[in-house]
């Protein structure tokens, strides 16, 4: 039977459709993340047309996570029960309206009509992180489930680059916000055409959309391997965020770099070693899977500890090539925890509460993480100085990897309770 592209139609996809699908969702992540730290690329220019201060600089950044964070649960709640691929492309509109938006709110000086917009970009880009893995946790089979994971988390690196090259070389910050919501809207139609997966088709075992109501967020909770991993998200996202959203800003007041090297550099770095991380963390993660089912908490304990290593080592030498070396690796141990992460979410849920335990790691992570970080490193820089600061926030990262060791312990344990289709969770019929 050849695939349909119909949006009813609802069976296994072959491979080839399976990988078509991979690279439509491929884009709708690198397009998320464009538009996420277009506003970190371009924050010296808001920060100048709006005459605002370091700690609204940081509520920009918050201002997407509470959108995010907040309409996580909904999100989550509808697409283990709806068609995903809708979801998604609603999602996707939305946030490239949103963006478009946040351009126009440079025609006036009110600071309040760009953050509204960020809180409505968060809004529309929730659904790609919930929706996108577990779409492809039931295109593909589980033996590559890291390695597909992995190439969706390249919107990150991708992404990333993509945003902060085009703030760098676009003069006007607002034209800059134009563009990357424009292209969103026709992968959007893309995404609405995807075939809907049978949940858990490629597992062996086919569930119903049926499934507990708070009863089922409740259950996940007992979950120690997801639990210990959320929050080492979550104290990674605390760290890392303020380290991008004000990395132009460092690079321009404390290594006197250009708006355009500035922002190159943080592009080009970041999407280099982000992909590369990002690849090598796929492929050790299914790798040392065959071995032992704590191979992706092992591996992202691993990351977050020499993640700091790097960044401690970047921030204090003062030569430039050292600060590169160690900003380098940074962004590769970090970028090579993405596919560990979520693929031990995946890994310990069942394929009907997936798109459940990745809201509540977006709603968590983003609520402990850099909804609060970026305007309290606002307000601490503004006393201890941009360096010392960037230096006292790497530290969660030794958390995280602390609470990967913790997540380790319960991930086999956990596993086979996915199994037996229990999950800490149980469905209702």
């Amino acid at each position: 039977m050849k695939d349909s592209i119909l949006p009813n139609a609802k069976s296994e996809p072959s491979p080839k459709y399976a990988y078509y699908a991979l690279i439509v969702i491929l884009i709708a992540n690198l397009i998320n993340y464009a538009d996420r730290f277009l506003v970190s690329a371009v924050l010296p220019d808001i920060k100048s047309h709006f005459d605002i201060s370091g700690t609204k600089e940081g509520l920009l950044w918050t201002a997407f996570t509470l959108g995010y964070m907040l309409s996580a649960p909904f999100i989550g709640y509808l697409s283990d029960r709806k068609r995903r691929p809708t979801i998604f492309a609603v999602c996707v509109f939305i946030w490239s309206l949103a963006t478009i938006a946040s351009g126009l709110s440079g025609m006036t000086k009110d600071y309040n009509i760009l953050f509204i917009s960020r809180v409505v970009t968060g809004v529309g880009e929730a659904g790609c992180l919930i929706v996108g893995p577990t779409l492809l946790s039931d295109y593909f089979p589980e033996r590559i489930r890291g390695k597909i994971l992995a190439v969706f988390y390249l919107g990150m690196p991708l992404g990333s680059i993509a945003g902060f090259l085009l703030g760098g070389k676009i003069p006007l910050w607002q034209t800059a916000f134009y563009i990357a919501g424009a292209v969103g809207i026709p992968v959007a139609l893309l995404i609405l055409i995807l075939r809907e997966p049978i949940r858990g088709g490629l597992e062996g075992t086919h569930h119903t959309s049926q499934v507990a109501g708070i009863k089922s967020y409740v259950g996940l909770l007992r979950t120690k391997t997801l639990m210990y991993i959320i929050f080492a998200q979550a104290a990674a996202s605390f760290a890392f965020i303020p380290l991008v959203h004000f990395g132009t800003s460092y690079l321009r007041e404390v290594r006197q770099l250009t708006k355009g090297e500035a922002a190159a550099f943080i592009g080009i770095i970041g999407a280099v070693a982000g992909i590369l991380g990002t690849l090598v963390g796929g492929y050790l993660g299914d790798k040392l899977y065959r071995k032992t089912k704590a191979a992706y908490s092992i591996l992202a304990a691993i990351g977050f500890f020499l993640g700091f290593l790097f960044v401690l080592l970047g921030l204090i030498a003062s030569a430039t090539y050292l600060y590169v070396f160690g900003m380098f690796f940074a962004f590769f141990f970090f970028f090579m925890c993405m596919p560990a992460v979520n693929t031990q979410i995946a890994d310990v849920t069942v394929a009907n509460q997936r798109a459940v335990a990745y809201s509540l790691a977006v709603f968590a992570t983003h609520f402990f993480g850099d909804t609060i970080s970026p305007p309290i490193f606002g307000r601490v820089k503004n006393v201890m100085g941009m360096e010392e600061t960037l230096i006292i926030f790497s530290i969660p990262l030794v958390i995280s990897g602390i609470l990967c060791i913790m997540a380790a312990r319960y991930a086999g344990q956990d596993k086979d309770k996915v199994g037996e289709g229990v999950a800490g969770a149980k469905t209702l019929i």
